[in-house]
């Protein structure tokens, strides 16, 4: 039966409706309480509004005679598209052209810098989670302080040579719960292949900022690594792998 009251309509937010944030900020739950102050808005965006394009794909399995056995998802892009207009919003050109690139405001001047550099919020190589603190981040190609401010970055190694070792930040959001990993404890990353590494936490210690060579020649498989509130020392959790890798 056709019911009017499944017909619904929507509008953006009066004052704004597109804004982005470091990865790890805190998200809201609902759609009227005040953001935090780290979300920045990107003002108007055009009249089409925003376009959700979910594209699955399949492939099939077939068997020796030619029939299909079975047909499995190979893989399921969802994305989100609009287009901003606020030419001259300075967080719109940091979007697109990298925080790095962009210095100034309108009453000073605004200088932008167009070169061939990865923006910030692109390059990475997987995704970390620690279910014990209920951890979830992406992690990032290559460190530097300001990256570390994104998101956790891998600070040498990789998961081919069995020696990665993973830096962040002690933000709640980001490494700041890893002191309270404990031996056994399961650690995940997957990378950009979709290959699943499964670890387990064989120890934590306490090294000096300076123990570059303890931090990254280890011998253990994975490493994660932050600074201690002072910041005079770094906690580490060093993981070895249990499980072959898997295919996502």
């Amino acid at each position: 039966m056709n019911k009017t009251e499944n017909v619904s309509t929507g509008a953006p937010k009066i004052g704004g409706y597109a804004y982005k944030a470091p990865v790890g900020s805190t998200l809201p739950t609902d759609a009227k309480t005040a953001l935090e102050e780290v979300f920045k808005s990107l003002g108007f965006i055009s009249e089409d509004g925003v376009t959700n394009s979910n594209s699955p794909e399949s492939e099939d399995i077939k068997d020796w005679g030619g029939t299909t056995v079975l047909s499995v998802q190979s893989s399921k892009d969802d994305t989100w598209k609009f287009t901003l207009i606020e030419s001259k919003n300075v967080e719109v050109l940091k979007t697109v052209y990298g925080d790095e690139n962009v210095v100034g405001d309108l009453e000073t001047g605004i200088t932008i810098k167009a070169n061939a550099n990865d923006l910030d919020y692109a390059a990475y190589v997987g995704y970390l989670s620690i279910p014990a603190i209920e951890l979830e981040l992406p992690v990032m190609s290559e460190w530097d302080y300001p990256r570390l401010k994104i998101a956790p970055c891998r600070y040498a190694g990789s998961t081919k040579t069995g020696d990665l070792v993973i830096a962040g930040h002690n933000y709640t959001r980001h490494f700041g719960p890893l002191s309270k990993l404990s031996e056994g404890d399961q650690v995940i990353f997957t990378d950009m292949d979709g290959e699943i590494w499964v670890y387990e936490v064989a120890a934590v210690e306490v090294l000096a900022p300076t123990a570059i060579e303890d931090m990254t020649a280890s011998g253990y498989d994975l490493t994660l690594f932050t600074c201690t509130y002072s910041g005079t020392s770094r906690i580490t959790v060093r993981c070895d792998r249990q499980l072959a890798k898997a295919h996502q």
